[in-house]
Order: C-alpha cells, then structure tokens, then sequence
C-alpha cells in the first residue's frame, strides 16, 4: 500500500506506514486543515523593523553568526595540531557544537576533553548541558553536581540542576521540588536580578500547584526585564500560564494578551491564548492560530506539538500524528506529546504502536491518569485483562471522581469474568455521572454475559432512552430480540448498528442469523458472507453458512463451508458429523447422476462415501457410543461397498439404542439420519458486546516563555559568549520574519 503522505510502499497488511508513521487505513486528513493565514497587516512592523529591514538584519546576523563559528572552530582545531591533548581547544570545540544544536559533536569532544584529564568547573558545567540534552539526565546532574562544588560563586550549575527538574517530567515531586527551590534559591543569591531564575522557580512552584507563589515569581520577573520586550513577553506568558493554571481563566487571556502587546510574535504566548480558548471546542479560526504559532517557530516542540494536539482534536488525525513526531523530534522529552500519540494510535486500535508511546508518556509522568486509562485501554483491547486492571486502578486512585477510569475497569472485569467488582465500579460511575448513557449500556452488557435476560434488556432501554446513538447498543438489544424468538425485530436494531458505526463488523453475524430464523435464507447467506470477510476465525458462521447450504441442495457449496470450519477447529463431533454427511449426500447424488459402472462419477461416489466414513470416524472418537453416527456410518459403508461394516454399525445401533434402531427402522439403511444438522446455538453472552473502553481527551501543552528553554553554559571564550547571545538573537528575528 503506497502512503498518501510520504509515498513508500508497505506492504498490504500493513496499518501503519513504515516510513511516516500515519494509520493506513485513514488516508490523507488534511482535508480537515483550515488554509494558512498570511497573517495580520499590524504583524509587519516588528520591533519598528519594515519586513525588508527585518529579513536583511536576519541574514547579516546569520553570516555573522556563520563567519564568527567558522572562525573559533579555525583556530580551535589549529591548537589541537599543534598540541596533541590541548584540552582548552576541545572544551571550546565542545562548547561551540553545543551552541550551534549539534549534541552528539559536542557530547564527543567533552568526552576527549575528559580523557586528557579536564576536571574544571567550565569544563563539568558544560558538559553537563550536553549531557541534559542528550537526554542523559543521571549522567547530566553528576557533571552539574561536581561544578557545583568546584565553583560555588556560579550560577550556571545551579540554574541548570533546576532546569533538568524540570524537564523529568510533570508530576509534583515532593522529594525532587525542595532540591531544586533550594538551587534556584542558590543561584538567586548569586544574581539576584536574573528574571530568569525567578521564571524557573516559579515553575516549580507550577509543578507543585503553589500557582499563587508562582505568580509572584512571574510578576518579579516582569519587572526585573524592563527594557526587554522579549524578556517581558516571556514574564507575561508565564503569568498567564500560572494564571490558567489556577482556574482564573479570564486573568490568563489577559496575561497571554499581553505578552503578545511586548512580543507580537512570541509563539509560546499565540499558542497558549489559543489553547486557553479552545478547552471546550476547537474551531477552524484556533487551528490557524496554533498554525501559525508553529510557522513562527518551526524548531520549538512545544508549539508544534500544540498544533498537533489541535489537528488531533478535529479528527486529522494523520496530520497531528505527523506533527506530533516532529515535535517529539526536536524535543523528545514531551510527556503530552508522548500522550497523545499513543492515545492517536489507541483509538484506532493500533496497539503495539500506542503501547510505545503511552510508555514513554508515563515514563515522564507516573501520575497521570490519561496515561495510566489509555495504558489500561490498551492493555484490554489485548486482551492483557490483569494488566488492565491494575492500570485502571492506578488511575482511580488519581481520578476518584472521575467516571471514565470506573467505567473501563468495569469493562475490564467483566470481560476477565469478575461480574460483582464490575456491577459494583459500575455502579460507582453511575453516581458520579447519573445522565451518561454508556454507564447503563455497560452494565446491561454485563447482565448479558451473566445471562440475565430480563435485566439487561431493562439497562439496555434506559441507555437507548437516554442516547439512542449508541451502535453496541442497538447490537445487544438485537440479540436479546433474537434469544426472545422475535427475530424480525432484531432486524432493525441491527440495521441501525451499522448506520451508527459501518466499521462494526460483528453485526453481520447476528443479522445473518435473524435473516435465517425468519427462514430469509439468502439474504442471510449474504450478510455470513461479510461476517467470514471481517471475521474469518468465526467458525460458527462457517457452520451457518454449511448448513443453509446443505437445506438448500447445494451440497458441494456445503461441504466447501464444512471443510473449513474443521480447519479452524477440531473438538466438536458435530462438525465432523456435518461434513461427513456433506460427503455422503454428494456421492449418492454423484451415484444416481451416473449412467453406468464406467462413468467417473461412479468411481467419486465411492470416494465420496469414503471420506464420509473418515469423518464419521473422527466424530466417534469425539462420542464413541452415538448411535446417529453409527447409523450414519453404516449407510456410508453400505453405498462404499463395504457391507459387513454396515451391519456391523446397524447392529451397534440396535445395541446402544434400541428405541432409536426401531424408530429408523428401514430408513436406517436407505437415508442418511441428518436432523441434527442445524445452526449454531446461539448464546447472548458470547455475542453481546460492551462499549469499547475510552481513553481520555487530548492533552494541550501550556509553554513557559523562552528564557526558561535556555541552559547556563560557562564559557572563558568571549567570541562565544557573543555567539550564544547571537544565536538568542536569531531566534527571535526568525520568529519576526516567520510572521510576514
């Protein structure tokens, strides 16, 4: 199958694209995307920039920038042919590479610098960076730990122990927050004047949900960044952020409005105002902020990730799966963004996938409930049922009010066959949300699998009065129709199932069998032939569709269908009995369509009889002493020429049996005993389905401002002192380009 999007062909049965990663079977959504905006005519003026001015300073800074690099790495890499270890040379390299985004280069060079004995604080400080941004926070926190000590006059280490704090995760973290106040505390000592120590510590106090401490902090690095409008865009959002946090939603979009007034182009600020606006809906006009958000900052994960949330929420869900990934790209230590991939690739049942992502989400975030119910989701569609279990458990503990962990536990039980904790969690969500019409749904579901009739039927009609939209719904009170001998009411109920939900393939079964038991047979032959395409393990319909066969004379079609329900199983004599009597039909048709003792059909009768004998066989080692298979089998030997045998097995009848020998009496050996040939007996329990469990909604990702993305390197050099503040310069006149 050629992707719609990339272009690579995978192979047939493939769900996702090996490539690109997007669900197969959904196609292009794109369709969903409103267009791109060119923006609005004030955005021209940046910083009193005309766009001309704005795109000619961004590509002097950036040859600046090229011209400076190339030159430090120059003279770096003189030194170290003129001196093999020149230590001083490789920390620059190291630096340099840091600065510029290339973490494997620099992680390489601070390595070499180590192995020729660098120990000093730049040194361990740096390197500590690379390390935090290679993701490889035990070894990152040593470094800083170590140029902590050897510098205590610096901020740098401090600053940056913090910062990995609060990139290992989002759960409040009562024995990792009190470190970390005590090193921004630390740092703040230091420079008390540094808004960006004061965003950092707000942060956790974020973290902690001490959301009016946090403001405060915000607030005083507000005022701390007079003169800096991207300083006091960055304090703004962080208000706003404190703010929304806190429930004071109007005070947030007035924060968030704000830093846009310092900062019209600040990404972060655009894509949380527009997240704050779009808790309940989203609409086309939110999408194309949060569109443009991620056009201004095309490298920041946080707004690319949003902007994938965004295309998640209206149901593109290829597009936000492929800019999800590129968020997680840039920043792999997302935890909502981990989230909502793996809840993307849950509710489309590609487990293996979600199962991947939801690990990693929980990973950063032990505590949260929407994984912990997706992880639990997943878990059940696999039928990992203690698994589940425990997942939906854990997040009942976090969520003790919420239903949708109830619910999905209830579904988990009863599916694992613990009816009284289902009926009881069940019954719990009932009361936390007495209007949901799922919760009556799952519970007349589990009075089905109990076999109770009368009660789910009762639960059944409630959910349908409530919301008659519900296609598990409509299934299940089909069967109870047909358990209720009313097939041509199931019918209907069946019809709407579909209506609701085409992809709900196990209706076609049960249709199938109101159709049969309304004597309906062809049409019921048409729905079994939809059933085996989506559900080519159903046995049982194999054996319906063998059986209306065989009542209808079409003996070979029959036997086609009987074969193959014994390829799928082979514990039930009855099967064996089908096809045996399948076989024994056709050779004697073949027998009487013959003209002589030459015709070829004489020779496959007597094939055909032989085969019967060998499945009759088979049957009666399943049930020795049956005396329908004896009589069966005698007959079958009679017409294969093996008389002896035949009275053999009619004389083991009359021994077994003697009522059924009477009651046969000479048919016993002229027709075949097939009465038991029938449909499948049909239980409600094994067909009635539950609602499939849910994951949670989508989680946003609310963006501190910039300065608290940034790490504390120590650098001697003043060339690349210059560099850094160069590169902090460029990212904010791309942003300012981005917007024309």
């Amino acid at each position: 199958m050629v992707c719609p999007y990339c272009s690579f062909k995978n192979s047939l049965s493939a769900h996702i694209c090996n490539q690109c990663g997007i669900i197969l079977r959904l196609g292009k959504t794109s369709r969903l995307v409103p267009p791109a905006s060119t923006g609005s005519g004030g955005l021209a003026f940046m910083r009193g920039l005309l766009p001309g001015r704005a795109k000619s300073q961004l590509a002097t800074l950036q040859s600046r920038i090229a011209d400076l690099a190339s030159d430090v790495q120059e003279k770096a890499e003189a030194s170290l042919k003129v001196a093999e270890k020149a230590p001083a040379a490789r920390l620059t390299l190291g630096a340099l590479f840091l600065i510029q985004g290339e973490i494997e280069k620099s992680v390489n060079r601070f390595q070499q610098a180590q192995q020729i004995g660098s120990a000093d604080a730049e040194f361990r400080n740096n390197a500590g960076v690379a390390l935090a941004r290679r993701g490889a926070m035990p070894q990152a926190v040593e470094m800083l730990e170590q140029a902590k000590r050897l510098c205590p006059s610096s901020v740098s280490p401090f600053s940056n122990l913090a910062h990995i704090f609060l990139e290992s995760g989002s759960d409040p973290d009562p024995t990792g927050s009190p470190p970390a106040i005590m090193e921004i505390q630390r740092a703040l000592m230091l420079e008390p004047k540094n808004p960006t120590l004061y965003n950092r510590l707000a942060l956790i106090f974020c973290r902690e949900r001490r959301y009016e401490e946090a403001a405060i902090q915000f607030q005083q690095a507000f005022i701390l960044s007079t003169g800096d409008a991207s300083a006091q865009a960055d304090a703004q959002n962080n208000v706003g952020l404190a703010q929304f946090l806190a429930g004071d939603r109007a005070a947030a979009a007035t924060a968030f409005v704000a830093a846009l007034q310092c900062d019209p182009n600040h990404a972060h600020a655009q894509s949380n105002q527009s997240l704050a606006q779009a808790q309940e809906t989203i609409t086309p006009f939110l999408l194309e902020k949060l569109q443009r958000a991620a056009r201004l900052d095309p490298t920041g994960g946080g707004v690319r990730a949003n902007y994938g949330y965004g295309l998640c929420r209206i149901g593109a869900i290829n597009d936000g799966i492929l800019e999800l990934k590129e968020a997680l790209g840039l920043n792999s230590r997302q935890f909502e963004t981990c989230y909502n991939l793996g809840k993307a690739y849950a509710d489309q049942d590609v487990l293996e996938v979600a199962e991947r992502y939801l690990a990693r989400a929980l990973h950063f975030s032990a505590r949260s409930g929407e994984a912990l119910t997706a992880m639990g989701v997943v878990k059940t569609q696999q039928r990992m049922l203690p698994q589940a279990i425990t997942h939906f458990q854990a997040a009942i503990r976090l969520w003790p009010q919420v239903p949708l962990a109830r619910i999905n536990l209830g579904v988990a039980q009863g599916l694992a066959g613990d009816f009284s904790e289902a009926l009881l969690h069940l019954r719990t969500a009932a009361k936390l949300s007495p209007l949901d019409a799922a919760i009556p749904a799952q519970i007349g579901w589990l009075y089905l699998r109990q076999d109770s009739l009368n009660l789910g039927v009762e639960e059944l009609g409630e959910s349908m009065r409530r919301d008659p939209h519900i296609a598990e719904v409509q299934n299940n009170f089909g069967l109870c129709y047909i358990a209720m001998n009313k097939p041509e009411l199931a019918v209907p109920h069946f019809k709407r199932a579909l209506e609701l939900n085409p992809d709900f393939h196990a209706v076609h079964y049960q249709w199938g069998l109101a159709l049969a038991n309304q004597k309906l047979q062809d049409s019921a032959l048409k729905e079994w032939e939809l059933s085996v395409r989506y559900e080519p393990g159903n046995a049982d319909c194999y054996v319906n569709r063998g059986v209306t066969f065989y009542q209808k004379g079409q003996i070979d079609e029959a036997i086609a269908e009987f074969r193959h329900v014994i390829v799928l199983r082979q514990t039930r004599m009855e099967d064996f009995s089908n096809l045996g009597l399948a076989y024994a039909k056709s050779g004697v048709k073949l027998k009487k369509d013959s003209r002589n003792p030459q015709d070829p059909r004489m020779k496959q009768s007597l094939d055909r009889q032989k085969q019967a004998i060998d499945m009759f066989d088979r049957a009666l080692v399943i049930e020795p002493r049956n005396v329908m298979l004896h009589s069966n089998r005698g007959l079958a030997c009679f017409f294969a020429s093996q008389a002896e045998e035949a009275m053999k097995e009619w004389g083991l009848v009359s021994q077994i049996n003697p009522a059924y020998a009477s009651r046969r009496g000479k048919k016993m050996q002229s027709e075949f005993d097939d009465t038991q040939i029938a449909l499948m007996p049909f239980t409600v329990a094994d067909r009635a389905v539950p609602i499939a469990p849910k994951t949670g909604p989508y989680l946003p990702r609310f963006l501190a401002g910039y300065d608290t993305d940034e790490w504390d390197l120590l650098l001697n050099d003043p060339a690349l002192v210059r560099l850094q503040e160069m590169h902090r310069d460029v990212r904010r006149l791309e942003r300012d380009v981005a917007a024309l």
